[in-house]
């Protein structure tokens, strides 16, 4: 990531990861001369329709995997129905475990963490460690759902 003063006076970071040399300058000189995603409404614009598609697309695919919907604020929801989404299918593609036991161990207790502040908190997590971990959310606390931890 680089940072580059944009033309609204705003600094924002520009990832030049992929790119080949060549590129990586043009890019930055773009970044330069443009306004910020915050200060352009077009950008603005476009941004919340490719949100809006992922949404859709990832409540699709939660439908498709028999997922019930999460909890918590609409935001919350929004951004973690696309994480856990991704968490599982990442899950499904490295692990290597026949169906029956991808459903036992991750799918199964996925759809019993409904917590969409869970599924934010552990967005990093790498597929390996997907299945313990919801093992630990649902081994702690029979309410491993619960929004507040010391409830």
């Amino acid at each position: 990531m680089t940072i580059v003063e944009r033309s609204c006076g705003h600094e924002t970071n520009i990832s030049l990861e992929g790119l080949k040399p060549f590129e990586r300058e043009g890019k930055l000189e773009w970044a330069a001369r443009s306004k910020c995603p915050a200060c352009d409404p077009k950008m603005r614009k476009r941004d919340a329709e490719r949100r809006q598609n992922e949404l859709a697309d990832a409540r699709e695919r939660e439908s498709r995997m028999g997922l019930d919907p999460l909890r918590g604020s609409a935001k919350q929801v929004d951004w973690a129905t696309r994480v856990r989404v991704e968490l599982l299918e990442a899950a499904f593609e490295e692990l290597d475990l026949e169906e029956a036991e991808f459903n036992s161990q991750v799918a199964g207790p996925a759809s019993q963490v409904d917590a969409a502040r869970w599924w934010i908190d552990n967005r990093e997590l790498a597929p390996a460690e997907l299945p313990s971990a919801l093992a630990g959310a649902l081994g702690e606390d029979a309410s491993a759902g619960t929004e507040n931890p010391f409830a």
